[in-house]
C-alpha cells in the first residue's frame, strides 16, 4: 500500500499498472497529477505471509487545485500467483470517499499546525 501512495506521488504510472490485478486496471490512472500531503494507514486485515488476499484502511490527503481533501479508502489486495509461493500484492479495488480538510483541522501533515497555517498556506 505504502509503495502504491509513494508511485501516485512520483507520478510513477508503470509501477501503478504493474502492482494493479489486470482484471480491474483502467485504461486511464487518475490522481497521479495531484499534489499528495500524507498517508496515514487506519487498518490492515490478513495480507501476512499465509494470507492469498487482505484489505487496507487508509486516509490519503492531498491538493486539488488549492482544496485540502482527504481520500478515505478500503483497498482490497491480491497475492499474485508465484512458483516461490509469496507473490506479489496486487491492488484489486477499494471503496472510497472525499472530504475536505477544513482550515483549522490540524495539517495532515504531522506538524501539529492547523492546516491553515502550514500545508493549506502554501497554495
Amino acid at each position: 500500500m505504502r509503495s502504491r501512495y509513494s508511485a501516485y506521488v512520483l507520478n510513477n504510472h508503470e509501477y501503478l499498472i504493474k502492482t494493479w490485478y489486470p482484471d480491474t486496471c483502467p485504461d486511464h490512472l487518475g490522481g497521479t497529477a495531484l499534489k499528495w500531503i500524507a498517508l496515514e494507514i487506519v487498518d490492515a486485515r490478513q495480507g501476512g505471509e499465509a494470507d492469498s488476499d487482505g484489505e487496507v484502511s487508509f486516509i490519503a490527503s492531498f491538493f486539488d487545485g488549492r482544496k485540502g481533501k482527504r481520500l478515505h479508502e478500503s483497498s482490497h489486495f491480491v497475492r499474485a500467483d508465484s512458483s516461490e509461493g509469496s507473490g506479489a500484492w496486487l491492488y484489486v479495488d477499494g471503496k472510497c470517499s472525499v472530504t475536505d480538510i477544513g482550515r483549522n483541522d490540524i495539517c495532515p501533515c504531522g506538524s501539529g499546525k492547523k492546516f491553515k497555517h502550514c500545508c493549506g498556506a502554501v497554495t
